[in-house]
């Protein structure tokens, strides 16, 4: 019944396009890959949802014909099927084309339905690589429309180090390793980005939605594509979750993390994790090395807690490494403490900062990093507001 309403609803959408926009299908074949995640952490696929009806009218509404390929989004994405998109002769009665369009968009509806997850988890990454591979292959104008919340739970990058690390830095990351999708020249629409979460998946909050936005927007430019995101408004929670293979749920940040750079703020109303490049200490100590960027991190963050005095901060120092030792938390909290020090000597009020040293367990930290240069990112101080959630759980 379902089934019959949508397409239903998408003929009388098609006649419509096509009574006031004649002849509004392209002349040029396209190409076009959905990929589609149905699994246990989204909800069903928003196909009732206004604005992705508008999307599939407008994707599937060329009369030049074409091919599609639908990929399933779970642990490990695979292709569900794959055909042709007829031409629609331009001597056909406006009845027939309407008739055409309308089938068309019907056998995608039932290539969705059979999207189903075969494995555990999920791996965004390897389905936009997969969406590119086969893309490049296809003739025509080439798009990908991807149908998912984005929040991936295994593979190359995992869901800590999305929410967690730099977005300049994943992208390096992803390049170092020749692992960064062939995207180059194609158009991406990413419908339901963070806010399809169901299942064992918390909704994200606006501020992780726009980091998740953020690093994956950096991922596709860096990859040679351009994406553009289309909330989802309406989708119905899922009713088959238990018959799915098990999927991690992610806990999103709880506040709107920063990393601070050169061309950023202080904003105290924000998490800002500041990186040995930016605060940089002796080797094993917590001996802060005098330089003009760590002076003017000191400066910036003084003079944020002076516009703000009412505000009180928490620091947080971390250390690089894999294992646990007593040393690594006391060296953590050693660097949390000098950086208070060094506020209070600005003339800030000692009792405005609370220090305290997550070693190894910031919840800021890029796992499997160890000890060397490339564990800088986890060499860090974070500054957090004690109102929030995220330093009252600390604390605790």
């Amino acid at each position: 019944m379902k089934k019959r309403t949508f397409v239903m609803a998408i003929s009388l959408f098609l006649i419509m396009c096509v009574g006031m926009l004649s002849g509004c299908g392209k002349r040029e074949p396209m190409s076009i890959v959905f990929v589609v995640g149905n699994h246990a952490n989204s909800k069903e696929l928003p196909v009732n949802d206004v604005d992705t009806y508008n999307l599939i009218s407008k994707v599937m509404d060329n009369e030049a014909g074409g091919t599609f390929s639908v990929i399933e989004l779970d642990g490990s994405p695979y292709e569900v099927v794959s055909g042709k998109i007829p031409e629609i002769n331009s001597t056909y009665s406006e009845t027939r084309k309407n008739s055409m369009k309308a089938q068309n968009i019907e056998v995608l509806y039932q290539a969705f339905n059979m999207a189903v997850p075969k494995t555990p988890e999920v791996d965004v990454l390897k389905a936009l690589t997969m969406a590119g591979k086969r893309a490049e292959s296809m003739e025509g104008e080439k798009q990908i429309v991807m149908i998912d919340n984005g929040i991936l739970t295994t593979g190359m990058i995992d869901a800590k180090t999305m929410f967690s690390a730099d977005e300049s830095w994943i992208v390096e990351q992803l390049r170092e390793k020749n692992s960064l999708p062939n995207l180059e020249g194609i158009e991406l629409t990413w419908v339901g980005l963070g806010n399809l979460s169901a299942g064992s998946q918390k909704d994200l909050p606006e501020s992780a939605q726009r980091e998740l936005r953020d690093k994956w927007e950096a991922i596709i430019e860096a990859a040679g594509g351009h994406v553009e995101f289309v909330p989802v408004l309406s989708a119905l929670e899922r009713s088959n979750e238990d018959a799915m293979p098990s999927v991690t749920g992610i806990d999103p940040p709880k506040q709107e993390i920063i990393h601070l750079e050169e061309s950023n703020t202080i904003d105290l109303d924000k998490t800002t994790v500041i990186s040995e490049n930016m605060l940089m200490f002796e080797p094993d100590s917590a001996e802060l090395k005098q330089t003009k960027t760590s002076d003017k991190v000191i400066s910036d963050i003084a003079s944020a807690m002076e516009k703000s005095s009412e505000t009180k901060i928490l620091i947080a120092g971390s250390v690089a490494g894999d294992s646990e030792s007593a040393w690594g938390e006391e060296l953590s909290k050693m660097r949390a403490e000098t950086v208070k020090s060094l506020l209070v000597a600005a003339g800030i009020e000692q009792d405005r900062i609370k220090t305290i040293g997550l070693s190894i367990h910031s919840p800021w930290r890029i796992d499997g990093l160890g000890v060397g240069p490339e564990a800088a990112p986890n060499r860090h101080v974070v500054i957090i507001n004690q109102a929030s959630e995220t330093a009252m759980e600390l604390l605790e």
